[in-house]
């Protein structure tokens, strides 16, 4: 029997070459788990805003639902005593069952936002969640070109094409290993002998040693060292015209999201001045109808307009939050505070 240990001394730097691979796709694991986190923290975000939003709404939707009935109540009133026609009654009943309506699809609408924010945390579809909303602060993204640094320094899926680039030269390497002699130590034990055991050797003796090094150098193959190498130069290549192309979708991500956070930046702003002179209109013409000067219509008209406008301005305010989570999607991470805040507490209206 034989006993024989082999350390490899060199191989032409194919093992270190492996050894680099491995650690990369250990890297580029790693930088897929990056890519999943930043999107589950993307989802969540965005469920999160949406279901606040969704409050907001339907809050919006009940007011307005409110607003209505005390309408109807007071056109009911009024034709009771002859002041009015019995048209400013069938008009108020009209605008009641459409807000009620919209009330309806505000519900049904924000019980699908709690189970999508659920399903992102991995719960019950049915759990309630309380959610807790701190002030809303209109921070002011860094310079297009800062966010286009940031991104391509952060983001994991470009990380990952470099290393696999890396990984490819890596691979060069370990192909062009066999044009190298292969050096490796050995050291062997072995017996030989008439019975089983090798105990008796009449001829030769019975225990054996040899230590060596031993050299290994295939001086042709048929162009197949050749033709790996050329493999992962192509392959490397592929993957340097896909960086490429990857950096572009990056860049334009970025551009996509920063230039979505400047629209509703000022699309906030619009609907603060359109909800407030909403508002105005509505109460002036509440007045104006008292005083005979306006007619019903143009009451149930002020008052959808104020709703709408209530609608317009969270969804502008909201727009913003998601907007920005978007952008830290974008970039691979939290934005850096820059520029001075503002504030929206608890998303209230102006």
């Amino acid at each position: 029997y034989e006993l024989q240990l082999t350390q490899p001394l060199f191989t032409g730097f194919a093992l270190s070459s492996q050894l680099n691979i491995a650690k990369m796709n250990l890297q580029i694991a790693e930088y897929h788990l990056a890519e999943t986190r930043l999107n589950t923290v993307r989802d969540v975000e965005r469920a999160f805003w949406n279901v606040l939003l969704g409050q907001k709404l339907l809050q919006v939707a009940r007011d307005n639902v409110s607003s209505l009935e005390v309408q109807r109540r007071n056109a009911q009133a009024n034709f009771d005593q002859g002041f009015v026609a019995r048209n400013d009654v069938l008009k108020a009943e009209v605008a009641l069952a459409q807000a009620r309506q919209r009330e309806r699809t505000a519900e049904k609408q924000l019980t699908i936002l709690r189970s999508k924010l659920n399903q992102v945390l991995d719960l019950d579809l049915q759990t309630r969640l309380t959610l807790h909303e701190e002030d809303i602060v209109l921070r002011e993204a860094p310079p297009l070109e800062t966010l286009y640094a940031i991104a391509e320094a952060r983001r994991p899926e470009l990380l990952s094409a470099e290393t696999s680039i890396r990984q490819a030269g890596e691979g060069i390497i370990a192909a062009r290993s066999r044009y190298y002699p292969r050096l490796s130590g050995f050291a062997q034990y072995y017996r030989e002998g008439e019975d089983f055991l090798a105990n008796h050797n009449p001829y030769a003796n019975n225990d054996n040693t040899a230590v060596g090094v031993r050299i290994d150098w295939n001086w042709f193959e048929g162009g197949k060292t050749v033709a790996a190498a050329k493999e992962y130069r192509y392959r490397q290549k592929a993957l340097e015209e896909k960086r490429s192309d990857l950096q572009q979708q990056i860049r334009l991500q970025v551009e996509d999201a920063y230039e979505q956070l400047g629209v509703a930046r000022e699309n906030l702003s619009t609907a603060e001045a359109a909800l407030r002179q909403a508002e105005e209109n509505d109460r002036m013409t509440t007045i104006q109808y008292r005083e005979q000067l306006v007619i019903f219509l143009e009451v149930l008209n002020s008052q959808l307009l104020r709703a709408q406008s209530q609608v317009n301005y969270y969804e502008a305010l909201y727009g913003f939050k998601l907007a920005w989570s978007d952008l830290e999607r974008a970039i691979g991470g939290p934005v850096g505070d820059s520029g001075r805040p503002k504030s929206q507490p608890n998303g209230q209206k102006p």
